[in-house]
C-alpha cells in the first residue's frame, strides 16, 4: 500500500469516529424532555436519619440532587432521602440501602457489581427491627 493510500485511508477512519462521536453528542443533548405528566408524579422518600417520609414530585426531587441512591435533603443538605421499602419482619417502611453506582465501584477480581450488590443487602439491618429484611420472615 503506497503512501498516498494509506492516508487516504487514515483520513476516511478519522473522518467516521468524528462523525459517530458527534452523532452520539448531539442526540444526547437534543434528546426530547421527558412528558410533563410524568414529572408531575408525586414520588414518597424516605429520610434515612430520622425516618420521616416526604412527598414531592418527580420534577422536585430531581432539581434537589442525587447522589448513588440518595436524595439531596434541603434542610440540611446532606444525601439522605431514600426510596421506600418495606421490612417483611416488623411490616414497617424503612429506607433502602445505599448502593453504590454501578461505574463507582472497584471490584475485585472476578467479582461482579451484583456481588457488591448482595454483599449490601447482606449486612443492611432495618433500623426499626435491627433484622435483615432481605431475609424471609419466619411465617
Amino acid at each position: 500500500m503506497d503512501v498516498k493510500r494509506y492516508v487516504q485511508v487514515s483520513l476516511l477512519l478519522v473522518s467516521l469516529v468524528a462523525l459517530v462521536g458527534a452523532g452520539l453528542f448531539l442526540r444526547r443533548k437534543f434528546r426530547p424532555p421527558p412528558p410533563r405528566w410524568a414529572l408531575d408524579f408525586m414520588e414518597k422518600k424516605i429520610d434515612s436519619e430520622t425516618l420521616e417520609i416526604v412527598q414531592k414530585s418527580t420534577r422536585e426531587w430531581q432539581r434537589l440532587g442525587r447522589r448513588n441512591s440518595r436524595w439531596k435533603n434541603p434542610g440540611t443538605g446532606a444525601y439522605t432521602f431514600a426510596s421506600i421499602m418495606t421490612c417483611p419482619h416488623c411490616g414497617q417502611q424503612i429506607p433502602q440501602p445505599d448502593y453504590p453506582a454501578p461505574g463507582s465501584v472497584t471490584l475485585k477480581r472476578g467479582e461482579e457489581i451484583t456481588d457488591v450488590y448482595e454483599r449490601i443487602e447482606a449486612e443492611y439491618r432495618c433500623p426499626r427491627c435491627a433484622k435483615c429484611p432481605f431475609t424471609r420472615a419466619a411465617p
